[in-house]
């Protein structure tokens, strides 16, 4: 694999899932500085009523010093996604999960309690002087609409990352690792799966073309004989006997 591409007999393939991982963690850090100019811009710049996009202050300081304290955790999951670490992962995940809440609040808070209008604040003459001196309509139906559109892309983010998580954590854990020991390749999903199956052969499944007893049970041996009695081509090999073609139920 080099630079997030696996690398096969015919080339460069497909990008791998931490390429994609690593672009969401970049996303998210943008998002975050994008959320946290917002809100200091609310507090510091826009501290006019009039002007700010938000009405309380509680709501601003939250957004602010979360999306400032998710940076350093946005690292250290992209250290994880290098080092294919689960626990770090996870936790990056539970925050991903916060900060969709949070962000939503924010946005909520802005489409719904947001203040009116600078230009209500002015005097009538200058208004007529200047009609279009603000137009607070399209800027802010933009922002807001714009916030909408980053919480539900971070939302639907959510998924490709709790997937990414469950990867490293067959990695890590998988159920045949005891077996494996000593052997410098871990487990992955695929080979648990393929474990999981083994044991359901071993198990029921083994027994399949047992006797069975009730309704189907004299159909089965019956073929069982007659495939028994008759050879395939020129006398090489018995046929095989299957269930009928019946519905058991």
């Amino acid at each position: 694999m080099v630079n997030g591409l696996s690398i096969g007999p015919t080339g460069t393939g497909r990008p791998t899932a931490s390429l994609g991982v690593k672009f969401i963690l970049l996303y998210h850090a943008v998002e975050n500085v994008v959320f946290l100019c917002l809100s200091l811009g609310d507090l510091f710049i826009f501290h006019n009523p009039s002007l700010r996009l938000t009405s309380k202050y509680s709501s601003r300081f939250a957004v602010a010093g979360y999306a400032f304290l998710g940076l350093p955790l946005i690292c250290v999951a992209l250290w994880a996604v290098v080092a294919r670490k689960e626990g770090p992962f996870r936790c990056y995940f539970y925050y991903m999960a916060v900060s969709v809440v949070v962000n939503a609040a924010y946005t909520t808070d802005a489409l719904v309690h947001f203040l009116p209008c600078a230009a209500d604040k002015l005097p009538v003459s200058a208004l007529h002087a200047n009609p279009n001196i603000f137009q607070c309509g399209h800027p802010r139906g933009l922002t807001l609409v714009s916030l909408i559109f980053v919480v539900g892309f971070q939302l639907s983010m959510m998924y490709p990352v709790y997937t990414f998580a469950e990867d490293l954590k067959w990695d890590a854990e998988g159920p045949e690792q005891r077996e494996m020991e000593g052997k410098s390749r871990l487990p992955t999903r695929r080979l648990a799966v393929a474990a999981q199956w083994a044991l359901l052969r071993d198990g029921p499944l083994n027994h399949i073309h047992g006797r069975m007893p009730g309704e189907y049970g004299s159909m089965y041996e019956t073929a069982t004989a007659m495939g028994a009695a008759q050879s395939i081509t020129s006398g090489k090999g018995k046929q095989i006997p299957y269930l009928p073609a019946t519905r058991l139920v």
